[in-house]
């Protein structure tokens, strides 16, 4: 079993919780903006996003463990967001 510290478990439920609260305030801004309308919603945008979003995070969680971050570490970090928006652009 893998034991994360207490810094690293501060980091990740910060990021956890600014997610939740983010989508929250889409969907209630969407709710307020669609009232009385019917969506038609489709699941590929969530899981596309939730997809990119977890993967982060677990790096991030693995390259925290060691208790720093390296520049390379933080270098693979943004190629991954660069990656998503490369797809995002081309989609």
């Amino acid at each position: 079993m893998l034991l994360i510290s207490p810094a690293v478990q501060l980091i990740v439920q910060s990021l956890v919780n600014s997610t939740i609260v983010c989508h929250a305030f889409v969907d209630a801004t969407a709710y307020v903006a669609y009232l009385g309308q019917a969506l038609k919603l489709q699941i590929y945008p969530l899981a596309r996003d939730s997809m990119f979003y977890v993967v982060s995070l677990l790096l991030l969680v693995v390259f925290l463990v060691g208790g720093s971050v390296f520049w390379w570490e933080g270098l693979l970090l943004t190629f991954g967001y660069v990656a998503y928006v490369m797809y995002m652009v081309s989609a």
